[in-house]
């Protein structure tokens, strides 16, 4: 249906003329001319035609500003500084994982050796020696078996304090894991503010944060290395000590 435009200017319908402008959109486009009937009947800025362009203007002009910080020295320097500082952090966290590795099947040999030297009841409940030479159970409470204070310890026998220092090992491994899960996402995003560029963290004043944070990850997990490791020494020693018999000096004549 033509609408002409006597009838639209009697009618004084917008959707009336809304019809005939696109009728007569129609009859353009097709000899050819373009009227931008495409871009009324899109919706939303999201799909606009110039809105692509709009997005990479902006990337444009987000990269002119961080070439211009790269033109100094001192920021180049600190933008550099921070790659380096993100993989030996990535680097130092993949060898923190293998010390767990090893603490957990330190912990766990250690774990299997009190059990077998362990008392064991009638019933095969385990129970181990209190310094006071009573029974107690693996999570420290005295043991209730009626069998259990009648038991005449060896020497040999498990103690207690040796089973609740190895469950202290075994906490203090969980919570290396724990920071170190939590130091890996860290560092993730670390690395994402560094590649966007268009990022408030990208300044000068940002990036040393950004590096002291990391250095901050470090210490916080080497001290928990730490800790393990001379838990792991004391454990060590008390088992030499255990072990060598004492020595006999010879009688001065």
């Amino acid at each position: 249906m033509v609408y002409s435009q006597e009838f639209n200017a009697v009618s004084g319908s917008e959707a009336q003329k809304r019809a005939q402008q696109d009728f007569e959109d129609l009859q353009n486009e097709v000899a050819g001319r373009d009227v931008g009937r495409i871009e009324r009947f899109l919706n939303g800025e999201s799909n606009h035609p110039n809105s692509e362009k709009a997005r990479r203007k902006e990337r444009e002009a987000e990269m002119s500003r961080f070439m211009a910080l790269m033109s100094d020295p001192v920021y180049a320097k600190l933008y550099e500084d921070w790659g380096k500082k993100l993989n030996e952090t990535r680097q130092f966290l993949d060898e923190a994982r293998e010390q767990l590795a090893k603490f957990r099947a330190s912990i766990e040999a250690e774990r299997l050796d009190i059990d077998a030297r362990a008392a064991r009841l009638p019933d095969g409940t385990l129970v181990y020696r209190g310094d006071d030479d009573r029974a107690y159970n693996r999570d420290g409470t005295l043991s209730e078996n009626p069998d259990a204070q009648h038991i005449q310890w060896r020497e040999s026998h498990a103690r207690l304090s040796e089973n609740l220092r190895n469950d202290d090992r075994a906490g203090r491994a969980d919570r290396l894991e724990q920071k170190l899960d939590h130091a890996d996402i860290a560092v993730g995003e670390s690395a994402e503010r560094r590649a966007d560029t268009s990022n408030p963290k990208t300044s000068p004043e940002g990036i040393e944060n950004e590096l002291d944070g990391l250095g901050e990850i470090v210490d916080d997990i080497s001290g928990e290395i730490s800790g393990l490791e001379n838990e792991t020494s004391r454990e060590a020693t008390a088992e030499i000590k255990a072990v060598t018999p004492p020595l006999s000096l010879p009688e001065l004549k």
